[in-house]
């Protein structure tokens, strides 16, 4: 049969019964089975140990302990692995705790060990992906913060207006004799003459659905700038991310 890279679980079942039918299961499919009985037994297993790569959570623990979605909560402030509750129960109720808590997965127990299986396997790619997300994310914000070109992200409404929803330390620094303008719509922040200007660009990079490179003079300063159309998952142009490189030195030079 084939195993999942011998992958450790943390089982968190109070019935002796059941704990014992899940862990041969989950043996036979290749895992790695620590097993606690109460929700503080879980806690203290996690922060021992370092090895814990994703946690079955029975949601009922008993009336003397804290129930699988407290548990959950706890261990997820400090540590970041991936919970896959297990219940008897499929009231709405029930799974609408569960939604409220970072969770790869929700599985009824009756069902039948190769779900479970399945379960398990697509919480791991599920989590791989989110660490992945989170990585690139990061990367982002470090070039956003750091670069010295400038960076700007204007969200599109409804009504054809330009909201300012980013802009990096180096635009803030340029733009900063208009005040704060995160959050503010850009006909009522700029001059009109300027927001005439470059209304006519966003415009172009909008409805023609295509990047648009252009030189523009601001400040008395040159700049190379980007303007890149970023699609909502209807397909509509949603924002606009603008990248303008000061390039002042070239025209010096000549």
């Amino acid at each position: 049969m084939k195993t999942f890279a011998k992958k450790k679980l943390l089982l968190v079942e109070d019935d002796p019964i059941i704990q014992t039918i899940e862990v041969n299961a989950l043996n036979k499919y290749g895992y790695q089975i620590i097993v606690a009985s109460t929700g503080q037994e879980a806690i203290d297993i996690v922060e021992n140990s370092r090895e814990i790569d994703l946690i079955l959570m029975d949601i009922d623990l008993g009336s003397n302990s804290l129930d699988g979605t407290e548990t959950a909560q706890i261990i997820l402030f400090n540590h970041d692995i991936p919970i896959v509750f297990l219940s008897s129960h499929t009231e709405p109720e029930i799974v609408e705790k569960t939604e409220k808590i970072t969770s790869y997965g929700y599985v009824v127990k009756s069902s039948h060990i190769a779900v479970l299986d399945a379960s398990i396997k697509m919480a791991f790619k599920l989590f791989d992906a989110h660490q992945k997300l989170l990585e690139s994310e990061e990367k982002f914000k470090q070039v956003y913060d750091n670069t010295l070109d400038n960076i700007f992200i204007l969200e599109i409404t409804d009504d054809r207006r330009y909201k300012v929803i980013g802009l990096n330390p180096a635009e803030e620094a340029l733009v900063s004799e208009y005040g704060k303008l995160i959050n503010t719509y850009l006909d009522e922040s700029i001059p009109e003459d300027l927001y005439r200007e470059v209304k006519k660009n966003y415009e172009r990079c909008a409805l023609g659905r295509r990047i648009i490179s252009y030189e523009e003079v601001f400040h008395g300063q040159n700049f190379y700038t980007q303007l890149i159309p970023v699609k909502n998952p209807k397909g509509e142009i949603y924002r606009i991310i603008g990248i303008a490189r000061n390039i002042s030195e070239l025209y010096s030079e000549n």
